[in-house]
This record gives C-alpha cells, sequence and structure tokens, in this order.
C-alpha cells in the first residue's frame, strides 16, 4: 500500500507517461519535458546514491546493531525507501513539466492510484482475511505447508489482484 503513494505520483505528474513515451519512441518532448526528465533523472540517481552511501558507508546508520543490512531500518522500511525512490523524482518531474503547480497536486497524485484503484483494496482486504485466518487456525500447519509457500502465495494473490 505504501508504493500506491510513490505509484500514484508517477501516473499522475506525467513522467509515467513520458517514460512509456521515451521506451515507445512514440511521440516528440517539449523543452519543458525534457528538462524534467532529466532533472528527475539526477534527483533518481542522487537517492539511490545516497541510499547506498547510507547503507554502505562508514556511518552504519541504517544497518542493524551487528552490522548487517538484514534486521535494520533499511529492511524493515525497504517499501517506505522504494515508493520515495519513485515519489521524489515524480515530483520533480510534476514541478519541472509545470504539470504540479503547487502542493495540492501532490497532494492529489499521491492519492491518484487509491482512487482509481478502489476495488483493489476490497479484494485486498479479503486476501488479508483469508490468509491470516488460514495462519491463526492453523490449517497451513495441519496441512503441512511451509511458512514460505504460504506468504508466496499471499504475495502472488495480492499482486494478481492489482493487474
Amino acid at each position: 500500500m505504501c508504493l500506491f503513494f510513490g505509484g500514484g505520483l508517477f501516473l499522475h505528474s506525467g513522467l509515467g507517461d513520458a517514460c512509456h513515451r521515451m521506451v515507445s519512441g512514440t511521440r516528440k518532448f517539449s523543452r519543458k519535458e525534457k528538462r524534467g526528465m532529466g532533472l528527475a533523472a539526477v534527483t533518481f540517481l542522487v537517492y539511490v546514491g545516497l541510499c547506498v552511501l547510507l547503507a554502505f558507508g562508514p556511518w552504519n546508520t541504517v544497518r542493524s546493531a551487528i552490522g548487517t543490512l538484514s534486521d535494520s531500518p533499511l529492511a524493515d522500511g525497504f517499501w517506505g525507501v522504494c515508493s520515495l525512490g519513485v515519489a521524489l523524482p515524480s515530483i520533480v518531474y510534476g514541478f519541472a513539466s509545470d504539470s504540479y503547480l503547487d502542493d495540492s497536486d501532490v497532494v492529489e497524485g499521491m492519492a491518484y492510484l487509491y482512487k482509481n484503484r478502489a476495488t483493489y483494496f476490497v479484494v485486498l482486504l479479503f486476501i488479508t482475511l483469508f490468509f491470516s485466518s488460514l495462519e491463526f487456525s492453523g490449517l497451513t500447519d495441519y496441512a503441512g505447508l511451509p511458512d514460505e509457500v504460504c506468504r508466496g502465495a499471499y504475495l502472488l494473490c495480492c499482486v494478481l489482484f492489482l493487474l
């Protein structure tokens, strides 16, 4: 659900459409769009570089107490870090290409996927209830299913209904 903030900004700002046009080569870009794409790329590279520096740099900032990335603040907030990595370039592109004029446009972008994919959240509720009921009842243990299989089936169901 956290990725919906970044994904909504990606689509609402026009960066998703611009990336699609760039890959397919269907249409030329305006000067503002080119500048926005460049600034978004620089923002993304700086963000990734900062994350790599914090994760593997000498400061041990986002690593666990024993110095590993497993069970670290970075691993615990992985989806938030990914969402922010998509959101920041999208916001930069939106302001650079004039599709965003103020902060209310950013808030609209964050809510974009939530408004357009409301039925997905209803389905997600039932998927979550089903799998939590299976786990609570112990039926998965009784059937001899490993936890990895159940977790994989849960993720598959969540992603399958998103498509």
